[in-house]
């Protein structure tokens, strides 16, 4: 279902809010040196917010990792250095630098996107949780998205693979290990359900025309048999797929 322009409207895809923050230039919090003034702006706000409450994200701690002077440090440090991907102070969210051009194509989905996330909440696309640009005064503007790090987790992550679908042209990237040397046995009706979810979400990128995807897995390693880990960490429960299981796998599709 394609929303009207009203329906955007009405849901706040086509708003935005500014605000001018104001930091020491000096690397002392207690510093009376000078102060620069930077503009932010934050794109489609409420949308923005709803799909952080889709992912149980607190607005408070959303704000605390992402709206402030270490994220302004971190994003300019690696403009300077070319780099476009990289986490915020935390490891909570992972920030990607855009062009103008890009920040264009992800505005112009994220309905699609919002109404696919709504709908199928196990999805594994990547997490969207906010777009925003930041412009120091007499500066370039920098824009970026920000995403849910899906490797931050309570256990700890042994094992990472970036899954592709076709072997042509792959490029090996240092931290993900090669998925065609590994084969994953899991329990049927999890193997269904990521299958059955790969497809929708598969079925979304060639709608919206995204052909270069991959899917990055995480694996926690147990020192004990599947079944019993899941016993000791709750008696009660059973094994009803990925997503009801907070340590294995972690899955992300994205570019």
């Amino acid at each position: 279902m394609v929303l009207s322009e009203q329906d955007r409207s009405d849901l706040g895809f086509n708003t935005t809010t500014t605000s001018r923050i104001r930091f020491s230039s000096d690397s002392s919090p207690d510093s009376r040196g000078t102060f620069r003034e930077y503009e932010w702006t934050d794109y489609c706000p409420e949308v923005f917010r709803k799909l952080q409450e889709f992912e149980k994200i607190n607005a408070g701690d959303y704000l605390q990792s992402v709206h402030g002077r270490e994220t302004i440090k971190l994003l300019f440090l690696q403009k300077k250095n070319s780099s476009r991907l990289f986490s915020s102070y935390d490891d909570k969210f992972i920030f990607k630098t855009l062009s103008k051009p890009e920040m264009k194509v992800i505005l112009e989905m994220l309905p699609n996107y919002y109404q696919h996330v709504q709908k199928y909440r196990n999805t594994l696309l990547t997490k969207f949780c906010g777009l925003h640009v930041v412009k120091p005064s007499n500066g370039q503007k920098v824009r970026f998205i920000v995403m849910e790090n899906i490797l931050q987790s309570d256990v700890s992550i042994h094992k990472t693979f970036s899954l592709r679908g076709s072997s042509q042209n792959r490029i090996s990237k240092t931290g993900a290990e090669e998925d065609i040397h590994f084969a994953f046995h899991l329990h049927t009706p999890t193997r269904n359900q990521i299958l059955a979810q790969i497809k929708h979400d598969c079925d979304f990128l060639e709608d919206e025309g995204i052909m270069d995807y991959t899917l990055l897995l995480g694996m926690h390693v147990c020192p004990a048999p599947f079944d019993s880990v899941i016993k000791d960490r709750n008696p009660s429960a059973h094994v009803a797929g990925p997503y009801q299981i907070p340590w294995c796998p972690f899955g992300w599709i994205g570019a």
